[in-house]
């Protein structure tokens, strides 16, 4: 009887050690081809990238008016994401939390009530795992106070953001704090479905364009110790202010 089980465990642990070693031969040969059969793939991929010269947009001027009162600015917006395929995402956290966030959400953000924010945010749970979306939108254009805001939020409040996938996207828009006042002098901008660029379409966005758009910097990789970064090669040179003959308290009388 002690023979037999002593046979068994031996048997096990020659199992153990044969998968052992079939694992680290695996790695052996997968280190063998990146670095010596597959070398020259790897390298030329990687000339690829540290070779790409990325394009660094300015930051658009200001039209201002007779007083030096901003017609026309650019303010910066935040497009809020979570990661659902995030490696350390803390899902039974984040369904305990469900109820009180879509509260939160309802309160600050009424865009939906808040079964109509449970919904949104139970959704993508729905999925298996590898086929969770890795950029889920749950709220776009929102200030930086309102992101901030966002943050002490229910399972938000994470410090560790891998924990909770919560990512934000930097936008910049185009606003005009005086609304419609002057709109068609002013003109408006568009991006271009092309390059991506912003340009002046109408008024004075459009005929001063060349001024109001500066001038493109120009980036490329660089590899340090731990990570391969962007390094500016050439600063981009913002636009002009654009001061104006526009007297703004004329123009509400007039348009009144």
């Amino acid at each position: 009887m002690k023979k037999e089980n002593r046979s068994h465990i031996l048997l096990r642990y020659a199992l153990v050690i044969g998968c052992i070693l079939v694992f680290a031969s695996f790695i052996v040969y997968k280190a063998f081809d990146t670095t010596v059969i597959s070398a020259s793939r790897w390298n030329e991929k990687a000339m690829k990238e540290l070779s790409r010269v990325d394009t660094i947009r300015p930051e658009r001027g200001n039209i201002l008016a007779s007083n030096g009162s901003i017609l026309a600015t650019n303010l910066c917006y935040y497009n809020v994401r979570i990661d659902f395929r995030s490696e350390r995402f803390m899902e039974g956290r984040y369904l305990l939390a469900v109820d009180s966030l879509a509260d939160s959400l309802a309160l600050h953000f009424p865009i939906r009530d808040r079964a109509g924010w449970k919904k949104r945010l139970l959704s993508p749970l729905d999925k298996p795992r590898d086929k969770r979306p890795r950029a889920f939108k749950i709220l776009g254009n929102i200030s930086y106070a309102d992101y901030q805001l966002l943050r002490t939020f229910p399972f938000f409040n994470i410090r560790n953001s891998n924990k909770t996938g919560l990512t934000k996207e930097k936008v910049m828009r185009r606003v005009n704090p005086y609304g419609a006042m002057a709109r068609r002098s002013v003109g408006g901008v568009g991006i271009d479905s092309i390059t991506g660029e912003t340009h002046g379409i109408s008024g004075l966005e459009r005929a001063l364009d060349s001024l109001l758009y500066g001038k493109p910097g120009l980036a490329k990789k660089v590899p340090l110790t731990k990570d391969i970064v962007n390094w500016t090669d050439v600063e981009p040179v913002p636009g002009y202010n654009i001061k104006t003959t526009i007297d703004i308290n004329m123009q509400d009388i007039v348009e009144n």
